[in-house]
This record gives structure tokens, C-alpha cells and sequence, in this order.
């Protein structure tokens, strides 16, 4: 199952910071209500199995708890929640970054480092290699109200990964009003939604396209306009999560149909 997401009540977001000179990017704070956190935010659904016996109803799409909406003041902040790892990119996303780094802007990567050390080593050398090491910041696994207080403190959520089974870090920042600039893998596009006007709450690049990630982060950092259509259909998307007593019962009507429904072969 996957780790629990966060979610929303109505309520709106001050605008993220100007592009302005960069600052480091700030620790955690407090005074934020504290949410429910998907940990590292690197939980992943399992799949079933070739040939596994499952039955035809339908599962839910994870819930969301109630969160306070995120705000700024600085240079924009830009968040990636995802164990540093080959499969969620941050290598390439620390390249985007680099293409971009003549605009205002902090990032923090957030997630555990214990995974693949070698690949960590190699994201730091090329954070170092392009002087950004005050900009971009490998602030480890955070939970709790730690991570809550990350969130809360965020623009914009990036994920350049390579696979997600269902992508949790989009619904907790969506919980938050925040927009979301992520890979087209997996269960992300799901997970991002549309506002109930349609408009999607950020923005969607293919997986093996660098030049796309790049293209999408100058264009929602050097673009006022940009970030304000994105983060007002952020809010309007947080309107619309499922809580998770929404999900608990959608789950309870599953689980009763199941020993009544046929059962095929996958």
C-alpha cells in the first residue's frame, strides 16, 4: 500500500517569492499544522505479479488529510521529495537546474541518501561542479512535522522521475496548494488531476526529454503569469482530493464486493 498523502480544506496560497538574486535555502521551520507525511516520499505500490489471481473491482486512489497551504516570501523554492536515486532523476534534475541557474531560485531535494551512494556522490560532484552548492540543497529523509514544514514552505514540486508507481510527493503538495512539475511516468499523471475547470495544477514532461524539463522549469520560473495560472489551479485541485475517510470506505466497499465478484487470471 502506499504511504498515506496529506490533504486539503479550502484555502489559498500566497503567491510564490519574484525572481529575485538567489538565497540559501532555508531549514525547516515551525508554526505549520503539521500533516500526515509519506516519509521520504519514496514509497512505492507493489505491482501484481504476471499471472496473479485478482479480482475486477477497481482499488482506490489514495486519500488526503487536511494541510495548510504553503507559502513564500524569498526567491522561489523548489522542492523534490524522492529517495536520491537513478530511478528518480535527480541527476538530471540537478542538469536542468544548472541550464537554468541565471534565474532566482533554491532547491531542496529531500529524501534518503543511503540507497545508491555512488549516485549520490555523483549528484553532489556536479552540484559542486557548477557552484551551485548554496542554491541546491541534499537535505536527507524528513517526516513528520519536519517534512510537513518543508512543504509548507515550497513553490513548486519537481520530480524528474524515471518511474512512480503512483507518485504520493504530488498528492501531499497538491494537499498544499502547491503546483507540481513532474515526469509523465506511472501514476503521476493520475495523482496530478485536473482542476474542475480543467486546467492542469503545473505541468507534465516525457521522461527521456532533459530539454523538456529545462524548457518547463525556465518557462514557470521567468514566467509571472505562468506561476500564477499554475498555482491557482493548484488550489482549485486541492479542493477536490479525496480525504482518507472518503478512501477508508471506498476500500471497505471494495474489499466486500471482492468475495462476491468472479475472479479472473491477469
Amino acid at each position: 500500500m502506499p504511504d498515506p498523502g496529506t490533504g486539503a480544506g479550502p484555502a489559498t496560497m500566497p503567491g510564490p517569492g519574484t525572481d529575485t538574486m538567489p538565497t540559501p535555502a532555508p531549514g525547516a521551520t515551525t508554526g505549520t499544522a503539521p500533516a500526515p507525511s509519506s516519509g521520504t516520499g519514496t514509497a512505492t505500490a507493489p505491482r501484481p505479479g504476471t499471472g496473479a489471481t485478482t479480482g475486477t473491482a477497481p482499488a482506490p486512489n489514495p486519500g488526503a488529510a487536511p494541510a495548510s497551504p504553503a507559502a513564500s516570501a524569498a526567491a522561489p523554492l523548489l522542492l523534490c521529495v524522492a529517495t536520491v536515486s537513478p530511478r528518480k532523476g535527480q541527476l538530471r534534475l540537478v542538469d536542468a537546474l544548472v541550464e537554468v541557474a541565471d534565474l532566482g531560485w533554491r532547491c531542496v531535494l529531500v529524501g534518503g541518501l543511503g540507497q545508491d551512494p555512488g549516485y549520490v556522490a555523483r549528484v553532489r560532484e556536479r552540484i559542486d561542479a557548477a557552484g551551485l552548492g548554496a542554491r541546491i540543497r541534499l537535505a536527507g529523509p524528513r517526516t513528520g512535522p519536519a517534512l510537513a514544514a518543508t512543504y509548507a514552505q515550497a513553490d513548486l514540486l519537481v520530480l524528474a522521475s524515471r518511474a512512480e508507481t503512483y507518485g504520493m510527493a504530488v498528492t501531499e503538495a497538491l494537499a498544499r496548494g502547491i503546483p507540481v512539475l513532474a515526469t509523465a511516468v506511472g501514476g503521476v499523471p493520475e495523482a496530478l488531476g485536473q482542476a474542475p475547470d480543467g486546467t492542469l495544477p503545473g505541468a507534465l514532461v516525457p521522461p527521456d526529454d532533459p530539454a523538456a524539463l529545462t524548457a518547463a522549469l525556465r518557462r514557470w520560473l521567468a514566467g509571472p503569469d505562468e506561476r500564477r495560472r499554475c498555482r491557482e489551479a493548484a488550489r482549485r485541485r486541492r479542493t477536490t482530493l479525496a480525504g482518507w475517510d472518503t478512501t477508508a470506505r471506498s476500500l471497505a466497499e471494495v474489499l466486500e464486493r471482492l468475495p462476491h465478484e468472479p475472479r479472473r487470471t491477469a
